[in-house]
């Protein structure tokens, strides 16, 4: 009786997360629930709709036979939509600025907990930190499980962690250094 009563629990829970991000979605676009559940497939819709997806896939673990359905789509929309969701966020700007915007408002300000290789690389790229071929300090940082370093010289340590901080600072970023 009691793992029952857990499972409506945590399906309560999931549900509650999902009205959030739709209606956050929903919220950020001027697009109403109505449209963004139906079959349109206009490029605001079909954006509002990937993003609201991938949110509740990547941010709050909701298995994809749920998230599917949810919005009137079958699972396998679910599977690629998470498949191309790191090209997406790396290269398509209002695909990321929708993303961050929705993640933002649903979490309330929270930062990400979650990123990929792809996304460090272009965050890394983007505010032109990279390592330095006379190096003397190793930086290592870590953001969920995924684990990145940077070298940098004594010289300009704490300019590196400053700009690496600055560059992550939506991200729940966990920094040390060392001597090498």
């Amino acid at each position: 009786m009691d793992i029952v009563i857990k499972e409506l629990s945590d399906r309560l829970k999931e549900n509650n997360i999902m009205d959030k991000v739709l209606l956050a979605t929903c919220n950020t676009t001027n697009i109403d629930i109505d449209t963004l559940l139906s079959s349109n497939r206009t490029y605001p819709v079909k954006l509002a709709r990937i993003v609201s997806n991938n949110i509740m896939l990547n941010e709050f673990d909701i298995n994809k036979a749920r998230v599917g359905p949810f919005h009137n789509r079958d699972r396998s929309s679910c599977y690629y939509y998470q498949k191309v969701h790191d090209e997406n966020y790396v290269y398509w700007k209002d695909y990321r600025d929708l993303y961050n915007t929705v993640q933002k408002e649903v979490t309330n300000g929270a930062k990400f907990k979650k990123i990929t290789k792809n996304q460090i690389r272009f965050i890394l790229k983007k505010h032109k930190i990279s390592d330095d071929s006379l190096a003397t300090h190793r930086i290592k940082c870590k953001i969920g499980d995924k684990k990145f370093n940077v070298l940098a010289r004594h010289q300009i340590l704490f300019d590196k962690l400053d700009s690496i901080n600055e560059a992550f600072d939506r991200f729940n970023l966990v920094v040390t250094y060392k001597e090498l």
